[in-house]
């Protein structure tokens, strides 16, 4: 159980330390809601791609008249999925990235903010 010291000094000295934890819980709280709205809005941009592709695919199938160019058409909807997915990957990597160097950052801030004088 916490004990709480009887001394009125005391007082300020625990609530500048709870503040400093408090801030510091805050701060990684935020960055990773940042990094979650990153990632997400991520992933929605790579489905969007995916599905158009799909789509631009099918109709471009649907619309093939010649059996024999049924499988290249099938085979060029597969270029610029590839693109997309290389362009998810480097993003992906950006994303995490900064993730960790803001996180990383935001704790090592944290043991700073715990250590003022009060």
């Amino acid at each position: 159980m916490l004990s709480f010291p009887e001394s009125p000094a005391a007082a300020p000295a625990l609530r500048a330390q709870l503040d400093a934890q408090v801030g510091a819980i805050a701060t990684l709280s935020l960055r990773g809601c940042e990094l979650l709205a990153r990632f997400s809005e991520l992933n929605l941009q790579m489905a969007r791609h995916v599905v158009e592709t799909a789509f631009d695919t099918g109709r471009q199938l649907a619309a093939c008249t010649d059996p024999l160019q049924f499988v290249p058409t099938a085979m060029r909807g597969w270029e610029p999925l590839g693109e997309h997915v290389r362009n998810y990957q480097q993003g992906l990597l950006g994303v995490t990235a900064e993730a960790q160097t803001g996180l990383g950052h935001a704790a090592a801030l944290a043991p700073l903010a715990a250590k003022r004088p009060c």
